[in-house]
């Protein structure tokens, strides 16, 4: 029986939701195993008894796929790689880079320890990740564009590159029951405000570009890197994400144009954030906010018409 309070759960035949509701990570069940996200290591224990739970022995997981190297997604690689040996971690190379980035990856432990006191604080996890295992971080085998990630069973998974979010971004399209992963590729959502604060931190036309592109595939679930899974058709969602992006661009670029401060109005934003979510740091999501706000400036002036057609 499990010390946590979560308990895994079954979306599909072959698809669970195991980890925390803001850090979900995700099982896919052929023939073999794959776990999809990275989440946190304070979900570390967790998962393993939710595994057990469902009987899912250590040897049958082979992979751990990541859909990008932020620091909320990777957490608990070292920790379950050290307790699956043999599993491989896959990834695209722009995240391999990213683990090579030493000056970014030594502010990894502690926003790590951050998210786990935040999680105890909430009653979601019982223990900090284990402080036994050196979090050093590597991807097994480099995985791009249209690779085949084959489960047995006919489970088979696609590799879509999504940037836009981030330059590793990646997302992960099953046929056989629809399911599509696809990180943060569409934003934040806020499944009880049902809303979203989109997330273009590296460009917001290669944004767009994926979410219109994640949506030619009719999905029938919608896995997201944080609040689980949106049931139902994910042209629907995708849709909603994308008429949410435009209203957020066009909001950030007529306060400017009205004379607001930059500052300002990232404060509002992230404030608005955290009425919504407190799992990150205030100063990040702030910065983050920023960020976006001069993404929008940039679009307006050489994109003017992204949007035209929505």
């Amino acid at each position: 029986m499990s010390t946590n309070k979560l308990a895994a759960q079954k979306k599909s035949e072959h698809f669970y939701v195991l980890g925390t509701p803001f850090f979900p990570v995700y099982l896919s069940l052929g023939d073999n195993a794959m776990l999809i996200e990275g989440g946190t290591g304070g979900a570390t224990s967790l998962v393993k008894e939710q595994l057990a739970e469902i009987g899912v022995a250590p040897d049958r997981v082979k992979y751990m796929a990541l859909t990008h190297s932020h620091y909320d997604h990777i957490g608990l690689v070292p920790h379950l790689k050290d307790f699956w040996r043999n599993a491989t971690v896959l990834a695209g190379p722009e995240t391999q880079e990213a683990f090579r980035n030493e000056k970014a990856m030594s502010q990894f432990p502690a926003m790590d320890i951050f998210v786990a006191e935040k999680l105890m604080s909430m009653g979601e996890t019982n223990s900090l990740a284990p402080d036994n295992i050196e979090c050093t971080f590597s991807v097994d085998k480099i995985i791009n564009e249209g690779v085949k990630i084959d489960l047995g069973a006919g489970v088979v998974w696609t590799v879509l590159k999504t940037q836009g979010h981030s330059p590793c971004q990646l997302s992960f399209y099953e046929e056989k029951e629809g399911t599509l992963a696809i990180g943060d590729s569409a934003g934040l959502y806020f499944p009880k405000a049902d809303a979203f604060w989109p997330e273009y931190f590296l460009s917001l036309e290669m944004y767009v570009e994926s979410i219109r592109r994640l949506m030619s595939l009719n999905g029938n679930r919608t896995a997201l890197s944080h609040f689980g899974v949106a049931d139902g058709s994910s042209n629907d969602f995708l849709m909603k994400s994308l008429k949410a992006t435009k209203a957020y661009h066009e909001e950030m670029v007529d306060r400017m144009k009205k004379g607001e401060v930059l500052e300002a109005i990232a404060l509002d934003k992230a404030k608005w954030v955290h009425t919504n979510h407190n799992y990150m740091p205030f100063e990040v999501t702030e910065q983050m906010c920023r960020l976006l706000i001069k993404r929008s400036l940039k679009t307006a002036e050489n994109t003017p018409g992204l949007f035209s057609d929505i």
